[in-house]
């Protein structure tokens, strides 16, 4: 009947929903109260039998399952949603669309956008790539959610690599941990799994004597001798040094001859210049200033006339090994090209060189880095107690020489 009277009349629908609150009065009706706005609501959809829960977040509307069939159960589900969107918090419908696939792609951007080194172009496809990327890829379907992206998913990811070794694999996990990190900065998630890392062996400790280079360099071909000499004496990293170009050696003929790397050249992307020893700037020197253009160290072959000068001065092992295919290599093990550059650090530091100008001239950008190249040997810690008891003397302590009474004592027991 309202509805004819308002057709008849021609009523707005403001007019339409007061004259039909006057009529349900009149027939003594029970007026349902009008739900305020931001209270949410409950939809009971054509041919479901749950409760769906619907509110708006930040002006998107959030249509959720409560999955409750009883309607108060379900009001307390929809409070429980509307106060998660009232902290601030992914709704749970937005959370489950979002994948590992989503993940993996931002890790990406955000690699491409900071310039990393260590993404590289796939040469089968061209696609973006990152080293311990395929091992997840293989593990984790695009289609994963973030919600299964647990402590529990990644300690099934490390039992399904058995034979990987424990730092191929911590690579892959710090990818995961990058990427739930960064989904936890951009507010898609609000807390970050716990992803435990496997236990590495320590850092390398090899270095490399005067002695033992020279070993080296007598079974090294002659033109590998300018790039090992500037290796062992500058400490320079092998991916920097070979892209070192003759219009950055600076003052080859002067007093501070020195080569001048830019920020694009280095790990750290931070320009140095780095000085050159006498050994090297002879080398240098004896170049033609014809054949100065181009790359200034030579690196071609380097590893296995590096291998095979190692293993000719006994300072290296070389296995030949046979594949199932019947291919055949040599597997090498003892003394490698890096060992020169700890050996940098150590020698300049023995050398009084403050640790400051060590870590410009090497290109340390953090101390932690720095404190695992500066090794100290034995010689050097039993030469420090011989300065200690040096200088203990000088003071007129008796204490350094050992009294008849700690002698007898110790050979009584």
């Amino acid at each position: 009947m309202v509805e004819r009277i308002v057709i008849g009349l021609g009523l707005d629908f403001a007019a339409y929903r007061a004259l039909d609150l006057w009529c349900k009065r009149k027939a003594g009706s029970p007026i349902k109260r009008r739900r305020t706005k931001g209270e949410g609501c409950l939809l009971l959809l054509e041919g479901c039998k749950v409760w769906y829960a619907q509110f708006y977040q930040n002006g998107k509307r959030i249509r959720t399952s409560t999955g409750e069939r009883d309607k108060t159960k379900a009001q307390e589900k929809l409070r429980l949603l509307m106060g998660r969107a009232d902290s601030g918090l992914t709704s749970l419908s937005e959370l489950k669309k979002l994948t590992y696939g989503i993940l993996r792609e931002n890790l990406l951007t955000d690699y491409r956008l900071s310039g990393n080194r260590s993404l590289y172009h796939r040469k089968s496809d061209g696609a973006d790539m990152i080293c311990g990327l395929p091992a997840l890829d293989d593990f984790f379907s695009a289609d994963t959610p973030v919600t299964a992206l647990t402590t529990d998913a990644a300690a099934r990811f490390v039992k399904a690599q058995p034979k990987q070794s424990n730092a191929t694999t911590n690579r892959s996990l710090a990818l995961l941990r990058r990427m739930l990190h960064l989904a936890h900065q951009q507010g898609k998630i609000q807390a970050v799994p716990y992803v435990k890392m496997l236990p590495e062996p320590p850092a390398r400790q090899g270095t490399i004597t005067a002695e033992e280079l020279q070993a080296i360099m007598r079974n090294l071909p002659s033109h590998l001798h300018p790039t090992i000499a500037f290796l062992w004496w500058s400490g320079g990293r092998k991916g920097e040094t070979s892209k070192a170009r003759w219009n950055q050696v600076k003052e080859l003929d002067g007093l501070s001859p020195h080569i001048l790397l830019e920020g694009g050249q280095t790990k750290n992307k931070e320009g140095r210049a780095v000085p050159l020893a006498s050994i090297v700037i002879a080398a240098l020197r004896n170049i033609p200033e014809k054949d100065r253009t181009g790359r200034v160290f030579d690196f071609s072959a380097l590893r296995y006339d590096w291998a095979r000068a190692c293993a000719a001065a006994g300072l290296g092992v070389r296995t030949l090994v046979t594949s199932e295919a019947g291919n055949k290599w040599y597997q090498y093990k003892g003394k490698t090209i890096h060992d020169c550059r700890r050996s940098a650090v150590g020698e300049l530091r023995k050398a009084g060189v403050s640790e400051e100008v060590t870590m410009k001239i090497t290109g340390h950008k953090t101390r932690a880095v720095f404190d695992r190249y500066n090794i100290v040997g034995v010689d050097e810690v039993s030469q420090a107690m011989r300065k200690l008891e040096t200088h203990s003397l000088q003071n007129g302590s008796n204490w350094v020489k050992p009294s008849q009474q700690l002698v007898e004592s110790t050979s009584k027991a």
